[in-house]
Protein backbone atom coordinates (compact mmCIF):
# COMPACT_ATOMS: atom_id res chain seq x y z
CA UNK A 1 0.00 0.00 0.00
CA UNK A 2 2.70 2.19 0.64
CA UNK A 3 4.69 1.95 -2.66
CA UNK A 4 0.95 2.71 -4.58
CA UNK A 5 0.13 5.65 -2.35
CA UNK A 6 2.18 8.55 -3.85
CA UNK A 7 1.82 7.18 -7.18
CA UNK A 8 -1.62 7.32 -6.93
CA UNK A 9 -2.23 10.53 -5.57
CA UNK A 10 -0.70 11.69 -8.83
CA UNK A 11 -1.79 9.00 -11.01
CA UNK A 12 -3.87 10.16 -14.37
CA UNK A 13 -7.45 8.19 -13.88
CA UNK A 14 -8.84 9.65 -16.54
CA UNK A 15 -5.85 9.03 -19.07
CA UNK A 16 -5.71 5.21 -17.71
CA UNK A 17 -9.72 5.06 -19.44
CA UNK A 18 -9.25 6.55 -22.40
CA UNK A 19 -8.40 3.11 -24.50
CA UNK A 20 -10.68 0.98 -22.77
CA UNK A 21 -14.34 -0.31 -23.43
CA UNK A 22 -16.41 -1.77 -20.70
CA UNK A 23 -18.68 -4.98 -21.91
CA UNK A 24 -21.31 -6.29 -19.81
CA UNK A 25 -23.05 -9.81 -21.12
CA UNK A 26 -26.58 -10.02 -20.26
CA UNK A 27 -29.66 -12.54 -19.82
CA UNK A 28 -33.17 -11.33 -19.19
CA UNK A 29 -31.82 -8.20 -16.85
CA UNK A 30 -33.13 -5.19 -18.52
CA UNK A 31 -34.66 -3.75 -15.11
CA UNK A 32 -31.18 -4.17 -13.36
CA UNK A 33 -29.33 -2.83 -16.03
CA UNK A 34 -31.45 0.43 -16.14
CA UNK A 35 -31.06 0.76 -12.73
CA UNK A 36 -26.96 0.03 -12.73
CA UNK A 37 -26.41 1.79 -16.27
CA UNK A 38 -26.22 5.42 -15.15
CA UNK A 39 -22.70 4.07 -12.05
CA UNK A 40 -20.84 2.41 -15.02
CA UNK A 41 -21.37 5.44 -17.67
CA UNK A 42 -20.66 8.07 -15.23
CA UNK A 43 -16.63 6.31 -15.03
CA UNK A 44 -16.97 5.00 -18.88
CA UNK A 45 -19.06 7.90 -20.92
CA UNK A 46 -19.36 8.27 -24.31
CA UNK A 47 -19.91 4.73 -25.76
CA UNK A 48 -17.53 2.92 -24.17
CA UNK A 49 -20.01 0.62 -22.16
CA UNK A 50 -21.21 -2.44 -24.54
CA UNK A 51 -24.23 -4.43 -23.48
CA UNK A 52 -24.09 -7.75 -24.59
CA UNK A 53 -27.64 -8.90 -24.77
CA UNK A 54 -27.95 -13.00 -25.11
CA UNK A 55 -31.54 -14.32 -24.80
CA UNK A 56 -33.68 -17.17 -26.55
CA UNK A 57 -35.41 -14.59 -28.44
CA UNK A 58 -34.64 -13.97 -32.56
CA UNK A 59 -35.44 -9.96 -31.78
CA UNK A 60 -33.55 -7.42 -30.29
CA UNK A 61 -35.44 -6.17 -27.30
CA UNK A 62 -36.09 -2.62 -28.59
CA UNK A 63 -36.66 -1.65 -24.78
CA UNK A 64 -33.11 -2.37 -23.97
CA UNK A 65 -32.07 -1.16 -26.89
CA UNK A 66 -33.86 2.49 -27.10
CA UNK A 67 -32.75 3.09 -23.32
CA UNK A 68 -29.03 2.58 -24.29
CA UNK A 69 -29.35 4.68 -27.31
CA UNK A 70 -30.24 7.42 -25.13
CA UNK A 71 -27.81 6.66 -22.52
CA UNK A 72 -24.59 6.58 -24.96
CA UNK A 73 -24.19 2.53 -24.27
CA UNK A 74 -23.98 -0.09 -27.22
CA UNK A 75 -26.31 -1.99 -28.00
CA UNK A 76 -25.74 -5.70 -29.25
CA UNK A 77 -28.00 -8.89 -29.62
CA UNK A 78 -27.63 -12.45 -29.96
CA UNK A 79 -30.36 -14.72 -29.83
CA UNK A 80 -27.83 -17.49 -28.39
CA UNK A 81 -28.07 -17.86 -25.01
CA UNK A 82 -24.79 -17.94 -23.65
CA UNK A 83 -22.61 -15.81 -21.79
CA UNK A 84 -18.90 -17.01 -22.61
CA UNK A 85 -20.37 -16.31 -27.09
CA UNK A 86 -21.77 -13.29 -26.21
CA UNK A 87 -18.24 -11.81 -24.68
CA UNK A 88 -16.49 -13.26 -26.63
CA UNK A 89 -18.41 -11.92 -30.23
CA UNK A 90 -18.71 -8.71 -28.76
CA UNK A 91 -14.96 -8.08 -27.96
CA UNK A 92 -14.11 -9.21 -31.39
CA UNK A 93 -16.51 -6.49 -32.58
CA UNK A 94 -15.05 -3.86 -30.58
CA UNK A 95 -11.16 -5.05 -31.88
CA UNK A 96 -12.27 -4.50 -35.50
CA UNK A 97 -14.43 -1.21 -35.28
CA UNK A 98 -11.48 0.53 -33.13
CA UNK A 99 -7.86 -1.11 -32.98
CA UNK A 100 -6.46 1.25 -30.33
CA UNK A 101 -8.37 -0.21 -27.78
CA UNK A 102 -5.78 -1.87 -25.13
CA UNK A 103 -8.31 -3.17 -22.57
CA UNK A 104 -11.36 -4.58 -21.93
CA UNK A 105 -13.49 -4.03 -18.51
CA UNK A 106 -16.00 -7.37 -17.94
CA UNK A 107 -18.29 -6.88 -15.51
CA UNK A 108 -21.58 -8.95 -14.80
CA UNK A 109 -25.11 -6.54 -14.80
CA UNK A 110 -25.55 -5.98 -11.65
CA UNK A 111 -21.58 -4.75 -10.70
CA UNK A 112 -21.39 -1.37 -8.91
CA UNK A 113 -18.18 0.47 -9.55
CA UNK A 114 -16.75 2.91 -6.87
CA UNK A 115 -16.78 6.30 -7.71
CA UNK A 116 -12.96 6.72 -8.28
CA UNK A 117 -12.69 3.91 -10.15
CA UNK A 118 -9.30 3.56 -12.62
CA UNK A 119 -7.47 0.95 -14.71
CA UNK A 120 -3.91 -0.18 -13.17
CA UNK A 121 -1.53 0.13 -16.05
CA UNK A 122 1.26 -0.94 -13.36
CA UNK A 123 -0.39 -4.71 -13.64
CA UNK A 124 -0.67 -4.85 -16.86
CA UNK A 125 2.38 -3.90 -17.63
CA UNK A 126 4.18 -7.50 -17.64
CA UNK A 127 3.67 -9.03 -21.51
CA UNK A 128 2.80 -12.32 -19.70
CA UNK A 129 0.00 -10.56 -17.58
CA UNK A 130 -3.42 -11.08 -19.41
CA UNK A 131 -5.66 -9.07 -16.55
CA UNK A 132 -6.86 -8.50 -12.86
CA UNK A 133 -9.94 -8.58 -10.96
CA UNK A 134 -10.80 -5.96 -8.31
CA UNK A 135 -11.34 -6.19 -4.43
CA UNK A 136 -15.58 -6.80 -4.54
CA UNK A 137 -17.95 -6.81 -1.73
CA UNK A 138 -21.65 -6.82 -1.37
CA UNK A 139 -23.60 -3.83 -1.79
CA UNK A 140 -25.09 -2.76 1.54
CA UNK A 141 -27.18 0.38 0.32
CA UNK A 142 -30.36 -1.82 0.92
CA UNK A 143 -32.79 -2.63 3.99
CA UNK A 144 -32.90 -5.84 5.21
CA UNK A 145 -29.22 -7.00 4.53
CA UNK A 146 -29.29 -10.26 6.17
CA UNK A 147 -26.60 -12.43 7.87
CA UNK A 148 -25.71 -14.52 4.65
CA UNK A 149 -24.73 -11.24 3.12
CA UNK A 150 -23.18 -10.33 5.36
CA UNK A 151 -21.08 -13.68 5.63
CA UNK A 152 -20.58 -13.70 1.42
CA UNK A 153 -19.35 -9.89 1.95
CA UNK A 154 -16.88 -11.04 4.24
CA UNK A 155 -15.86 -13.88 2.46
CA UNK A 156 -15.27 -11.78 -0.99
CA UNK A 157 -13.33 -9.35 0.90
CA UNK A 158 -10.86 -11.67 2.29
CA UNK A 159 -10.35 -13.34 -0.87
CA UNK A 160 -9.78 -10.43 -2.39
CA UNK A 161 -7.51 -9.72 0.53
CA UNK A 162 -5.18 -13.22 0.33
CA UNK A 163 -5.25 -12.84 -3.78
CA UNK A 164 -2.65 -9.84 -3.01
CA UNK A 165 -0.16 -12.31 -2.74
CA UNK A 166 -0.74 -14.52 -5.76
CA UNK A 167 1.21 -11.44 -7.10
CA UNK A 168 4.11 -13.04 -6.83
CA UNK A 169 2.65 -15.95 -9.53
CA UNK A 170 -0.94 -15.76 -10.41
CA UNK A 171 -4.16 -16.15 -9.80
CA UNK A 172 -6.21 -19.08 -10.92
CA UNK A 173 -8.92 -17.07 -12.39
CA UNK A 174 -10.53 -13.17 -12.20
CA UNK A 175 -13.78 -13.25 -10.96
CA UNK A 176 -16.48 -12.87 -13.43
CA UNK A 177 -17.60 -9.89 -11.36
CA UNK A 178 -15.44 -7.72 -12.41
CA UNK A 179 -12.25 -8.91 -14.70
CA UNK A 180 -9.62 -6.01 -16.54
CA UNK A 181 -8.21 -8.01 -19.43
CA UNK A 182 -5.85 -6.76 -22.37
CA UNK A 183 -8.06 -7.04 -25.16
CA UNK A 184 -5.43 -9.40 -27.24
CA UNK A 185 -5.26 -11.19 -24.11
CA UNK A 186 -8.58 -11.79 -24.02
CA UNK A 187 -9.35 -12.95 -27.42
CA UNK A 188 -6.79 -15.68 -27.29
CA UNK A 189 -7.99 -17.14 -23.96
CA UNK A 190 -11.86 -17.07 -24.29
CA UNK A 191 -11.27 -18.87 -28.08
CA UNK A 192 -10.82 -22.15 -26.42
CA UNK A 193 -12.98 -21.60 -23.92
CA UNK A 194 -15.28 -25.00 -22.90
CA UNK A 195 -18.37 -22.40 -21.72
CA UNK A 196 -18.76 -21.24 -25.46
CA UNK A 197 -21.91 -22.76 -27.58
CA UNK A 198 -21.95 -26.81 -27.57
CA UNK A 199 -19.64 -26.47 -24.31
CA UNK A 200 -20.58 -26.46 -20.25
CA UNK A 201 -23.43 -24.16 -19.86
CA UNK A 202 -21.78 -21.89 -16.91
CA UNK A 203 -18.19 -21.03 -15.41
CA UNK A 204 -16.34 -19.02 -18.24
CA UNK A 205 -14.41 -17.34 -15.89
CA UNK A 206 -12.60 -20.10 -14.12
CA UNK A 207 -12.07 -21.70 -17.58
CA UNK A 208 -10.61 -18.80 -18.76
CA UNK A 209 -8.40 -19.06 -16.19
CA UNK A 210 -7.39 -21.93 -16.67
CA UNK A 211 -6.98 -21.06 -20.25
CA UNK A 212 -5.09 -18.26 -19.33
CA UNK A 213 -2.81 -20.09 -17.24
CA UNK A 214 -2.11 -23.49 -20.13
CA UNK A 215 -1.08 -21.17 -23.17
CA UNK A 216 1.12 -19.19 -20.75
CA UNK A 217 0.01 -15.81 -18.95
CA UNK A 218 -0.25 -14.54 -15.49
CA UNK A 219 -3.54 -13.09 -13.46
CA UNK A 220 -3.14 -10.66 -10.73
CA UNK A 221 -5.14 -8.88 -8.14
CA UNK A 222 -5.97 -5.38 -7.90
CA UNK A 223 -6.24 -3.86 -3.72
CA UNK A 224 -6.96 -0.31 -4.92
CA UNK A 225 -9.95 -0.37 -6.89
CA UNK A 226 -13.23 -1.83 -5.33
CA UNK A 227 -16.50 -2.93 -7.01
CA UNK A 228 -19.77 -3.73 -5.24
CA UNK A 229 -22.13 -7.21 -6.35
CA UNK A 230 -25.42 -9.21 -5.37
CA UNK A 231 -25.37 -12.53 -3.49
CA UNK A 232 -28.68 -14.38 -3.09
CA UNK A 233 -30.39 -14.18 0.58
CA UNK A 234 -31.07 -17.79 1.22
CA UNK A 235 -29.28 -21.01 1.35
CA UNK A 236 -31.69 -23.14 -0.69
CA UNK A 237 -34.73 -22.01 -2.93
CA UNK A 238 -37.49 -25.11 -3.41
CA UNK A 239 -39.31 -22.69 -6.12
CA UNK A 240 -37.32 -22.55 -9.65
CA UNK A 241 -37.54 -18.66 -9.81
CA UNK A 242 -34.22 -16.63 -10.26
CA UNK A 243 -33.33 -13.24 -8.86
CA UNK A 244 -32.15 -11.75 -12.23
CA UNK A 245 -30.02 -12.31 -15.39
CA UNK A 246 -27.62 -14.74 -14.65
CA UNK A 247 -27.87 -14.66 -10.52
CA UNK A 248 -29.17 -17.37 -8.40
CA UNK A 249 -31.81 -18.00 -6.05
CA UNK A 250 -30.35 -19.38 -3.55
CA UNK A 251 -26.35 -20.73 -2.54
CA UNK A 252 -26.66 -23.50 -2.72
CA UNK A 253 -28.01 -23.39 -6.85
CA UNK A 254 -25.05 -20.79 -7.27
CA UNK A 255 -22.18 -22.76 -5.67
CA UNK A 256 -23.22 -26.49 -5.34
CA UNK A 257 -24.91 -26.65 -8.86
CA UNK A 258 -22.42 -24.18 -10.46
CA UNK A 259 -19.61 -22.65 -8.90
CA UNK A 260 -18.07 -25.97 -7.34
CA UNK A 261 -18.87 -27.99 -9.80
CA UNK A 262 -15.90 -26.62 -12.20
CA UNK A 263 -13.25 -27.65 -9.77
CA UNK A 264 -13.37 -31.29 -10.04
CA UNK A 265 -13.36 -31.21 -14.09
CA UNK A 266 -10.40 -28.92 -14.22
CA UNK A 267 -8.51 -31.04 -11.83
CA UNK A 268 -6.72 -33.20 -14.69
CA UNK A 269 -5.43 -29.66 -16.67
CA UNK A 270 -4.62 -28.74 -13.13
CA UNK A 271 -2.39 -31.67 -12.40
CA UNK A 272 -0.19 -30.88 -15.95
CA UNK A 273 -0.20 -26.96 -14.65
CA UNK A 274 1.01 -28.37 -11.86
CA UNK A 275 3.88 -29.95 -13.52
CA UNK A 276 4.82 -27.43 -15.95
CA UNK A 277 3.51 -23.47 -15.43
CA UNK A 278 6.15 -21.48 -14.96
CA UNK A 279 5.51 -18.07 -13.13
CA UNK A 280 8.15 -16.22 -14.32
CA UNK A 281 10.63 -16.82 -11.02
CA UNK A 282 11.35 -19.96 -8.79
CA UNK A 283 9.59 -17.81 -5.43
CA UNK A 284 6.57 -17.65 -7.84
CA UNK A 285 7.10 -21.26 -8.88
CA UNK A 286 7.12 -22.86 -5.11
CA UNK A 287 4.23 -21.09 -3.88
CA UNK A 288 2.19 -21.61 -7.24
CA UNK A 289 2.65 -25.51 -6.75
CA UNK A 290 1.82 -24.97 -2.87
CA UNK A 291 -1.32 -23.38 -3.60
CA UNK A 292 -1.85 -26.40 -5.60
CA UNK A 293 -1.26 -28.19 -3.05
CA UNK A 294 -3.92 -26.62 -0.84
CA UNK A 295 -6.86 -26.75 -3.26
CA UNK A 296 -6.57 -30.74 -3.46
CA UNK A 297 -6.50 -30.35 0.37
CA UNK A 298 -9.23 -28.19 0.67
CA UNK A 299 -11.64 -30.73 -2.03
CA UNK A 300 -10.38 -33.70 0.07
CA UNK A 301 -11.34 -32.26 3.78
CA UNK A 302 -14.66 -31.06 2.52
CA UNK A 303 -15.44 -34.80 1.56
CA UNK A 304 -13.93 -36.23 4.57
CA UNK A 305 -15.77 -33.72 6.61
CA UNK A 306 -19.45 -35.45 5.42
CA UNK A 307 -17.73 -38.64 6.27
CA UNK A 308 -16.52 -37.50 9.74
CA UNK A 309 -20.22 -36.42 10.20
CA UNK A 310 -21.78 -39.17 9.36
CA UNK A 311 -19.71 -41.42 11.45
CA UNK A 312 -20.70 -38.93 14.89
CA UNK A 313 -23.84 -39.16 14.60
CA UNK A 314 -25.15 -42.01 12.78
CA UNK A 315 -22.65 -44.83 13.74
CA UNK A 316 -22.39 -43.48 17.58
CA UNK A 317 -18.68 -43.03 17.15
CA UNK A 318 -16.93 -40.80 19.93
CA UNK A 319 -17.75 -36.82 19.26
CA UNK A 320 -14.67 -35.91 21.37
CA UNK A 321 -12.64 -35.80 17.95
CA UNK A 322 -15.48 -33.64 15.90
CA UNK A 323 -15.58 -31.40 18.78
CA UNK A 324 -11.70 -30.44 19.04
CA UNK A 325 -11.47 -29.81 15.30
CA UNK A 326 -14.66 -27.79 14.87
CA UNK A 327 -13.26 -26.07 17.98
CA UNK A 328 -9.96 -25.53 16.44
CA UNK A 329 -11.29 -24.34 13.08
CA UNK A 330 -13.56 -21.75 14.84
CA UNK A 331 -10.72 -20.25 17.02
CA UNK A 332 -8.68 -19.99 14.38
CA UNK A 333 -11.17 -18.46 11.98
CA UNK A 334 -12.39 -15.79 14.34
CA UNK A 335 -8.65 -14.67 15.11
CA UNK A 336 -7.71 -14.49 11.54
CA UNK A 337 -10.65 -12.60 10.57
CA UNK A 338 -10.40 -10.01 13.35
CA UNK A 339 -6.48 -9.60 12.93
CA UNK A 340 -7.53 -9.33 8.99
CA UNK A 341 -10.12 -6.79 9.35
CA UNK A 342 -8.29 -4.49 12.19
CA UNK A 343 -4.81 -4.86 11.65
CA UNK A 344 -3.74 -6.10 8.20
CA UNK A 345 -6.76 -5.37 5.18
CA UNK A 346 -6.49 -1.56 3.91
CA UNK A 347 -9.65 1.02 4.05
CA UNK A 348 -10.79 -0.88 0.77
CA UNK A 349 -10.84 -4.13 1.68
CA UNK A 350 -12.66 -3.84 4.99
CA UNK A 351 -15.12 -1.07 4.13
CA UNK A 352 -17.68 -1.63 6.27
CA UNK A 353 -17.27 -4.84 7.96
CA UNK A 354 -19.76 -5.25 11.15
CA UNK A 355 -17.98 -6.34 14.14
CA UNK A 356 -19.76 -9.64 14.71
CA UNK A 357 -19.05 -10.97 11.00
CA UNK A 358 -15.80 -12.68 12.32
CA UNK A 359 -17.54 -14.05 15.14
CA UNK A 360 -19.96 -15.77 13.21
CA UNK A 361 -18.24 -16.45 10.03
CA UNK A 362 -17.31 -19.74 11.45
CA UNK A 363 -20.96 -21.01 10.61
CA UNK A 364 -20.51 -19.78 6.48
CA UNK A 365 -17.75 -21.74 6.54
CA UNK A 366 -18.88 -25.34 7.77
CA UNK A 367 -21.80 -24.04 5.46
CA UNK A 368 -19.39 -24.04 2.37
CA UNK A 369 -17.69 -26.73 3.03
CA UNK A 370 -21.17 -28.60 2.82
CA UNK A 371 -21.95 -26.62 -0.41
CA UNK A 372 -18.28 -27.86 -2.31
CA UNK A 373 -18.89 -31.26 -0.49
CA UNK A 374 -22.19 -31.32 -2.89
CA UNK A 375 -20.49 -29.92 -5.79
CA UNK A 376 -18.30 -32.81 -5.95
CA UNK A 377 -20.70 -35.29 -5.71
CA UNK A 378 -22.82 -33.44 -8.50
CA UNK A 379 -20.02 -33.14 -11.01
CA UNK A 380 -19.66 -37.09 -10.97
CA UNK A 381 -22.71 -37.66 -12.26
CA UNK A 382 -23.56 -34.62 -14.09
CA UNK A 383 -20.41 -33.71 -15.59
CA UNK A 384 -17.55 -36.23 -15.16
CA UNK A 385 -17.58 -37.88 -17.78
CA UNK A 386 -20.63 -38.28 -18.82
CA UNK A 387 -21.58 -34.87 -20.54
CA UNK A 388 -19.26 -34.49 -23.78
CA UNK A 389 -18.24 -30.84 -25.10
CA UNK A 390 -19.37 -30.57 -28.67
CA UNK A 391 -15.71 -29.53 -29.66
CA UNK A 392 -16.92 -28.97 -33.08
CA UNK A 393 -19.17 -26.28 -32.88
CA UNK A 394 -16.51 -24.35 -30.35
CA UNK A 395 -14.12 -23.85 -32.81
CA UNK A 396 -16.55 -22.35 -35.12
CA UNK A 397 -16.34 -19.30 -32.93
CA UNK A 398 -12.51 -19.21 -33.51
Amino acid sequence: NRKYKKETNNYDKEKSKKNVNVVIAAHNAEETLKSNLSNITNIFPDHKVWIADNDNYLEENDSLKNFCVENKVNYVHYNIPNKTNAIFKTVKKIKKLDPTIKYIVLLDDDTILCDNFYIRDDLLNEPAVAGYSCCIGINKDKENFNIFEHWVDFEYRTLSFRNRAKNLYTQRFLNGIVCVYKIDALLDIFKWNYCLPGGLPFGEDAYAGLQARMIGYKLKQDNLNYVLSYCPKKLFNFSTQRSQGYGASSLFKQRAMRWYLSWSRRMLNEVGLFLSYDTGSWIGNILYRIDSIWYVYLLLVSIHWLNIVFKTFYMKNTIDLFLILHGLLIFITVTLGYVRSYAIMNNIEKKDIRWFVPLTYPIFLIITLYLYCAGFIISIFYFIPFYRINYNKIFKNI
